[in-house]
């Protein structure tokens, strides 16, 4: 088995050279390229259990997300591996599906596993999850949604700018009966887009009516069919809904084929999230596009900087702006 000396013979670099350069730091890109080819002619295999063992760095990050099996989160995991291995970051992913004790087995999994960061997506459901990681001070950002009484940095979307973006353009298409498929209320995605709903009609002079909205649990398709239901055979005379997540917009869709609906001809749609589903859809959809790119990276580089150079997030929350993507789901009325 070769070793960091076999490496440093076949390209004449100093051993605290090479040593950098498989421990992340900073290597000229010429220097680089020598290593990487001496790694590959070698076979070169990094001990990463022996070295964590000496330096207490196992260069790993845990991930926890509600539901490995969605396209949303699916990007998102995607985006953290891909900035992760730039920096030569390795991941491990668990994910908890909204339930509160896989949550805090999650932590302690990851913990035990001594990772060398966090990047949460919590369900707003508990608040002590991550008081293990927190108590062994293992950096921790918060991807998508806040945690009251947790001191930690939060990167995510403007949830209000969102649903303005999505009511904004329906308005001026005409339509003022306009309903809303929310979810679970301590899931802060979910509050936050229902309070805005409510906030850009009446921005816009238009009355709320409570029937307009119903809460699905966010997670399954099915629920966030059923209140699609409800909302439309309730209130006959709305003539569009917004989705406020993609698990929703996804029950919606469903819903609207069980009741054999025609977009947008018989019910005006504004979607969320999956930008390439929205194009393949027949008609193309009206989404609103989260910048997930942008929040995962932003999430990694946060995180990162904490776990090698000890430096705290000052502004402890960031928030993306998303984009309406106009398709042809909306009806002019």
């Amino acid at each position: 088995m070769s070793t960091i000396k076999d490496i440093a013979r076949e390209t004449g670099l100093g051993l605290a050279t090479i040593s950098s350069y498989l421990n992340g730091g900073n290597v000229r890109p010429q220097n680089k390229i020598l290593i990487q080819e001496a790694i590959e002619k070698l076979d070169y295999q990094r001990n990463d259990i022996a070295r964590s063992l000496k330096t207490a760095k196992t260069n790993t990050i845990g991930v926890i997300i509600p539901q490995i099996d969605d396209a949303y989160f699916s990007k998102v995991v995607a985006t953290i591996s891909s900035s992760l291995y730039e920096h030569a970051y390795s991941m491990l992913v668990v994910d908890f599906g909204l339930d509160i004790k896989r949550e805090k087995q999650a932590v302690e999994f990851l913990c035990s596993k001594q990772v060398s960061g966090i990047i949460d997506m919590p369900s707003n459901l508990t608040t002590r999850h991550l008081d293990r990681a927190m108590n062994q001070k293992v950096p921790i950002v918060l991807f998508d949604r806040a945690m009251p009484g947790k001191d930690l940095p939060v990167v995510k979307s403007d949830n209000f700018l969102a649903i303005d973006l999505a009511v904004d353009h329906l308005v001026r298409n005409g339509h003022r009966h306009i309903g809303f498929i929310s979810g679970n209320q301590k899931i802060e995605t979910a509050r936050e887009r229902e309070a805005a709903y409510y906030k850009a009609l009446a921005k816009r002079g238009i009355k709320k009516k409570t029937s307009y909205v119903h809460r699905c649990d966010y997670v399954q398709q099915d629920s966030a069919a059923e209140s699609a239901h409800k909302i439309i055979e309730s209130n006959p005379e709305i003539t569009a809904l917004i989705a406020s997540n993609m698990i929703t917009m996804m029950g919606a869709l469903q819903a609207f084929n069980e009741m054999d609906l025609r977009i947008p001809g018989e019910m005006s749609f504004v979607g969320f999230d999956d930008v390439r589903f929205a194009k393949a859809y027949n008609p193309q959809l009206t989404i609103i596009e989260q910048p997930i790119e942008t929040i995962a990276r932003q999430s990694v580089e946060i995180l990162l900087r904490e776990i090698e150079h000890k430096e705290k997030q000052e502004d402890l929350i960031k928030i993306y702006e998303p984009r309406l993507v106009e398709g042809k789901s909306v009806r002019k009325l």
